[in-house]
């Protein structure tokens, strides 16, 4: 499947809309009014509304389209209907249903961020705007309700009335859908910028939510039927289509617009295809790639954020409600290593010969039920749920991981959360969780080791330990020796060394190929799969997991680079555990001591950029200890400490909620089908009148303040003993008054109102 077929134009006709795909070779889309959905042409009668558009005319229309080139008002969705539209689409999103209504989301602009190189090459793509439009619908179904007592001689005033109940509630209704669209507008409007809709990222031909191995594993040519019943060209690694209902996948976590494809269920069905037809999966978080040519290696950091629990962070916090077990800020981060692509004959033995290896650290919140909202301080109350419910919420979440990543054996948890007052409790929490875990109080799906280890980053930074020996400090926390005498850590190894080519008479592979420069080809196989998994956490999960997750990567990552590059070729290849006991012995640069320093540095400036996307993501600020990760010394404290802190406050108290509901809408954590009465509305902020009288107050009393304290240096006042009580007593009452604030603190701020 090529990069362009994704490519294709949205023909907006009267009360018609068509998807036309620029590869012929793919049947359009045609929107179906009565059942709000896409079908295809076959499946739509020849007198049906959508029916008349041809195939040639849509055509016709997008060629007189610049293809390049989006106006506002198509991006934005409220633009009337004309004639006909044809809005240039690089991919689809997915289909929000409000009501009766459908809101298309689809990609007006995007970047190509890297390539993935894993047998063939694979573009990854960012969305530099996400736009909407609202696809054509039926008339309301609340016709005027008619009396059919044809004797009775006031049905005529009842008609009227019933007439003018039912266009009240329509019109009700369609206000109810148009407060939801702005919802979406403010989405997209802000697709690129840090509170919006940015760090949306896919690939053609590549579904980026999966795990390593799935991905290789996946990256093989498939055929499905078309329309016609030829073959239609399939993208790789989206063999893992669905899941059955109710199952946790990597797709129903980590793929975005995994809710908004039930629109396109009867095409999938027709086809015998999965949704990437014409559908891409879309991560959020980050993919950032670098290339070390002092090393002859080319490094991938893709990061997953889970879109179950998804949000803003005083609004996100603990285990997901739903009961899946994933944890608010959830995400995986997979480091990949490549070898340097090289064009010289010379090179030639050596392109014959491919290795890859990936590692993948995980982060999210506490895994028990808490909360923590945003109430005016800074340091908003922590509830957490029983302690007798803890260990059943940990063994929820460690289910959740197990069902994820199939091939973990052990989970490491790295809490380095700190022992303060606020944070203290939910860290006591999570440590009795896991210790009475241990004890075999819970019942895992499957058989892993379970550890717990504290790690205070705020104790370290008070004793301005340097970033280096903090390293030290992790890799000795994480590198002991558990009963069965492997490491904790390692990594995915795939190689395509002692396995014959396709072409010499052995069986299809069943993953991708390498290529040399004479075309011959060698299977890329799976050699170890990554069993050991860390988990790190803080509160929020952003700076000081950042901070950890850093560390752990550049050690793993001199290991991983001397795989690829071939060091120590007496290294045996099979998946044996006990070889990561022998590669590493004795070598200081197996922890990145010097070895390997320019991908090292490399690697802290991806790890820089994925802090900075999640900060900005969960919390709406840049993140701190950047520099301290760059350079490895701890600085004096600046101005940037304050401007981030007071940033973060700003945006929890005042921005978030609006931000969280339009989070929640997209990822159908909030159902519209809840508020679509006539008699309640989820869009309503109002202060109550109490909250008015409060604020009337403080406002009053501040002036009186301000007016009282200058009299006190105006020469007849000066210093007079009743003015500076009424200063006294002003001062007095904002202080009341503020403790009246915080006491209900949350109701003064912008919290979520899509539940």
């Amino acid at each position: 499947m090529s990069v362009g077929d994704f490519f294709g134009n949205i023909v907006i006709d009267g009360e018609s809309a068509s998807f036309v795909p620029n590869d012929d070779s793919y049947p359009r889309l045609i929107w179906n009014l009565e059942r709000q959905c896409f079908v295809l042409p076959s499946n739509v009668a020849a007198d049906d509304a959508v029916s008349h558009v041809s195939k040639d005319s849509e055509k016709a229309v997008c060629d007189v389209v610049d293809d390049g080139v989006m106006s506002d008002a198509s991006s934005s969705g409220f633009e009337e209907f004309t004639p006909v539209r044809c809005i240039p689409c690089y991919a689809l999103f997915g289909v929000l249903r409000i009501g009766s209504a459908s809101i298309l989301l689809y990609v007006s602009e995007r970047e190509r961020i890297t390539t993935l190189t894993i047998g063939e090459t694979h573009d990854v793509f960012a969305v530099k705007q996400l736009s909407w439009l609202r696809l054509p619908e039926t008339a309301s179904d609340l016709s005027v309700n008619k009396s059919g007592d044809g004797g009775d001689g006031g049905s005529g005033e009842k008609d009227e009335a019933s007439a003018s109940q039912g266009s009240s509630q329509s019109h009700a209704r369609e206000e109810m859908v148009l407060e939801y669209c702005r919802v979406v507008d403010s989405f997209c409007a802000q697709s690129e910028q840090h509170c919006g809709a940015s760090y949306f990222y896919y690939s053609p031909t590549a579904n980026l939510t999966l795990e390593p191995g799935d991905v290789v594993k996946g990256m093989k040519e498939v055929l499905t039927p078309s329309l016609n019943g030829s073959s239609v060209k399939g993208g790789g690694a989206f063999s893992l289509a669905i899941s059955s209902e109710g199952q946790i996948s990597q797709r129903v976590v980590f793929q975005w617009n995994s809710p908004l494809l039930g629109a396109f269920d009867e095409v999938v069905a027709s086809l015998n295809c999965d949704y990437h037809v014409y559908v891409p999966a879309f991560i959020r978080g980050i993919v950032e790639a670098t290339t070390s040519p002092e090393e002859g290696v080319q490094m991938l950091l893709i990061n997953r954020l889970s879109y179950r629990w998804a949000g803003t962070r005083y609004n996100r916090r603990g285990l997901d409600n739903a009961g899946s077990g994933i944890a608010a800020n959830f995400s995986a981060s997979t480091l990949w290593v490549f070898p340097l692509a090289s064009g010289n004959e010379g090179d030639k033995a050596a392109n014959e010969k491919q290795r890859v290896a990936a590692f993948t650290i995980l982060r999210g919140s506490v895994p028990r039920c808490w909360s923590q909202p945003a109430n005016l301080t800074f340091i908003p109350t922590i509830t957490i749920s029983s302690p007798s419910s803890g260990v059943d919420e940990l063994v929820l979440h460690l289910n959740a991981l197990l069902a994820l990543f199939d091939g973990m054996t052990s989970i490491h948890c790295l809490d380095t959360t700190s022992l303060s007052k606020a944070e203290l409790p939910i860290s006591k929490a999570f440590e009795a969780a896991a210790l009475k875990l241990r004890e075999g109080n819970g019942a895992l799906s499957r058989p892993v080791d379970v550890y717990y280890t504290k790690y205070n980053v705020k104790e370290r930074r008070a004793k301005n330990a340097p970033y280096n020996l903090m390293r030290m400090e992790v890799d000795t926390l994480l590198n002991r020796k558990n009963e069965g005498g492997s490491q904790f850590v390692d990594f995915w190894k795939f190689s395509n060394e002692g396995h014959p080519s396709p072409s010499s008479g052995s069986s299809p592979p069943s993953v991708p190929s390498t290529a040399d420069a004479d075309g011959a080809t060698c299977e890329l196989v799976l050699v170890h799969q990554q069993k050991h998994y860390v988990r790190v956490n803080c509160l929020d999960c952003l700076d000081r997991t950042n901070l950890v997750q850093s560390m752990i990567a550049i050690n793993i990552l001199p290991q991983m680079i001397r795989y690829v590059l071939g060091h120590g070729e007496e290294m045996n290849l099979s998946d044996d555990e006990d070889e990561y006991e022998d590669e590493d012995d004795g070598s200081d640069g197996a922890r990145g001591n010097g070895e390997f320093h320019c991908s090292v540095e490399r690697c802290k400036h991806m790890w820089v950029e994925l802090g900075i996307s999640l900060s900005r993501l969960y919390a709406g600020s840049d993140p701190h200890f950047v520099d301290f990760l760059l350079t490895g010394e701890w600085g004096p404290a600046t101005f940037d400490v304050v401007r981030i802190a007071l940033r973060r406050w700003w945006q929890q108290n005042f921005f978030d909620g609006q931000k969280q509901d339009a989070v929640s809408l997209l990822t159908c954590q909030h159902d519209p089908a809840l508020f679509h009465t006539q008699f309640e509305s989820p869009f309503s902020r109002n202060f109550s009148g109490l909250n008015r009288m409060v604020l009337g107050g403080m406002a009053a009393a501040v002036l009186a303040t301000l007016v009282s304290f200058s009299m006190l240096f105006v020469p007849r006042y000066w210093m007079r003993g009743e003015i500076l009580f009424f200063v006294i007593f002003w001062m007095s009452y904002i202080a009341l008054t503020i403790s009246r604030i915080l006491k209900d603190g949350v109701s003064y701020t912008n919290y979520p109102l899509l539940k």
